[in-house]
Parts: C-alpha cells; sequence; structure tokens
C-alpha cells in the first residue's frame, strides 16, 4: 500500500491501483477489506541424540571435590561452591559431599530457566 501511494511521480514508479484479498466483510459485501487467509499444517520433530553424535567436547572447567560431612569442613567449602551429590557410607549416612562452583552446578548463574519445556 506505501508503494502504490508514495512513489509516484516517475514513469518507472508503480501504476495506482486498489489491494484485494480473499477476506470479505460480513456486514457491509461493498467495504473494502485488506489481507489474506491461508490454511496449512504444522509438523514437528522431536530429535534425541547422544553426546558422541555432537562431536567437540564442551567444558567449563568445573573442578569436583568430595568434601567430607562435617560442619567444620562444610563451613570451610560451602560459601563458594555449591553441593550437588553425595556420598553415602555405611548405614546409609551421608559420609561426603561432592561439591563445585556456582556456575558449574547451578545453570540459572549463565542464563538458565528452570521451566519444563512444553513436551516433557
Amino acid at each position: 500500500m506505501k508503494k502504490n501511494t508514495e512513489s509516484l511521480g516517475t514513469i518507472f514508479d508503480a501504476q495506482p491501483s486498489e489491494l484485494s484479498g480473499n477476506m470479505h466483510c460480513l456486514s457491509d459485501s461493498k467495504e473494502l477489506v485488506i489481507g489474506f487467509i491461508t490454511a496449512s499444517s504444522v509438523e514437528e520433530k522431536r530429535m534425541f541424540i547422544t553426546r558422541s553424535e555432537v562431536g567437540g567436547t564442551f567444558s567449563l572447567g568445573c573442578e569436583s571435590i568430595s568434601i567430607l560431612n562435617d560442619p567444620d569442613t562444610i563451613k570451610e567449602w560451602i560459601p563458594g561452591r555449591l553441593p550437588y551429590d553425595a556420598e553415602y557410607g555405611t548405614g546409609g549416612n551421608i559420609s561426603r559431599y561432592l561439591v563445585s562452583d556456582h556456575i558449574c552446578v547451578d545453570c540459572k548463574s549463565r542464563g538458565g530457566l528452570l521451566l519444563k519445556p512444553s513436551f516433557w
């Protein structure tokens, strides 16, 4: 529409014309309606790949540290790190924690979201 109304004046410009589409006004058949409606299908495909199919390596250089489950050791290591797993000793008690830097354990620190994808 902009081309038909603003670019007029030379022999190479588009000639004035009336735009039309396949939409019509139901209440007034003489009212001009501009637009097109189409229908199509949507196709989706989910793919699952293994690490070997990706190629290359990705590493944040994260170091995993195993610390004892006692208050003094936890107080020493946890302020700069987060626990992400536990090692169990006899009797099912936690004997050690595996800890690493925040950026390695918490995906939110790298811009990640905790929203479950719609396909899960």
